[in-house]
């Protein structure tokens, strides 16, 4: 058996032990806890645990909502408030970006008060030979089934409950381990048996922080913009917010609405950027862009040729962010950067930084 002394919280939402030059990563644990934990895996001096006894409780520690939290690898933060859990996502924030020069006190924080029955969009796993279905714990190796989750919205919720009586039969036709998801596209929801994340088009999962956000976008850029370039466009959810005399969005994703303003392209494919620059014919004021988890390593060289006057970098992963403001090459100035809190309970975050370049 081992004991642990928590000393912060990471990136990730896990509680810190050090011991000699160990690290020991702990989940559902607060600063200045104590207790004991089992040794799931260990990697190059790093090793990662689960808590079996807290004998020293922090107080902000609070009983979670959510039955399955304790078990489920869903959530994060529900055995604390949203309070600090956002003070925490903050200090995740500073140590990511702590090569960036800003102005700490210059961070806003975009957020709802509604901390649970906001998403909507879910994937789930299941395994017919055991049988169950619910989210994928991959450092335990099992699924946790969920039938209680507080995270999903109404509709969401209902469809699930109603799968739960009939996902063996539903499934027979598919793998016997797969994944399914859920989501709800303007009022009706939909279901994908082992496709691809987001298949039928990227949405965002929380619709009331998704509006605040583009409220800020709004008043990030009140004037009309000249022309807009939109990298990851999705349905255009950015750049829909703003004022502009003309746009063009690309994305992996088709989009039958305005095929004048979307091209359906690969933007990690070298070929791109040459073919793009030969039809494009004047400057571009704002450079927008909202990449995957893996962010955007050629997003230099696309500044470099477009010569974009601002940029508006939005990500769902601050370091691969923080790794590609690295990369840029020209000066740049930070105007703005915000925490946008689009999943509260996990220890996601979205971060949005706006950038005014040399050119």
């Amino acid at each position: 058996m081992n004991e642990f002394l928590i000393d912060h919280i990471d990136p990730l939402g896990q509680g810190v032990h050090k011991e000699d030059e160990s690290i020991f990563f702990i989940p559902k644990t607060l600063p200045g806890e104590s207790g004991t934990f089992k040794i799931l895996q260990r990697k190059k001096g790093v090793h990662f645990g689960t808590a079996l006894e807290v004998t020293k409780i922090s107080d902000i520690r609070i009983n979670p909502e959510c039955i399955h939290f304790n078990e489920c690898p869903g959530c994060q933060y529900l055995h604390t408030s949203y309070e600090n859990e956002l003070n925490f996502k903050k200090e995740a924030f500073h140590r990511t970006f702590k090569k960036l020069i800003y102005n700490k006190d210059a961070l806003s924080t975009i957020y709802s008060d509604n901390r649970h029955q906001y998403r909507n969009r879910i994937q789930l796993h299941y395994d017919r030979s055991i049988p169950v279905i619910g989210f994928n714990d991959a450092r335990k190796k099992r699924i946790v089934p969920v039938p209680n989750c507080i995270i999903m919205n109404d509709r969401v919720q209902k469809f699930y409950q109603e799968l739960l009586g009939s996902w063996l039969e539903e499934s027979s036709s598919h793998p016997t381990k797969g994944h399914v998801e859920i989501y709800d596209h303007k009022g009706k929801v939909h279901i994908n048996w082992n496709k691809s994340y987001a298949a039928t088009g990227f949405s965002q999962v929380n619709i009331p922080v998704n509006q605040l956000m583009l409220k800020e976008i709004n008043s990030l850029f009140p004037n009309k913009l000249a022309q807009i370039v939109d990298l990851f466009a999705g349905a255009g959810n950015i750049t829909n917010a703003l004022n502009f005399e003309k746009r063009i969005c690309l994305d992996i994703y088709p989009h039958t609405e305005n095929p004048e303003e979307f091209i359906n392209t690969d933007l990690y494919n070298s070929e791109t950027l040459p073919k793009f620059l030969k039809n494009l014919n004047s400057q571009v004021e704002l450079l927008v862009l909202d990449p995957p988890r893996s962010g955007f390593k050629e997003l230099n060289m696309w500044i470099n040729a477009l010569k974009p006057k601002n940029i508006l970098y939005i990500s769902c992963s601050p370091g691969t962010l923080a790794r590609d403001l690295a990369l840029i090459e020209t000066r740049f100035e930070v105007q703005n950067l915000a925490l946008i809190d689009l999943f509260p309970g996990t220890h996601h975050f979205e971060v949005m930084t706006h950038i005014k370049t040399s050119f």
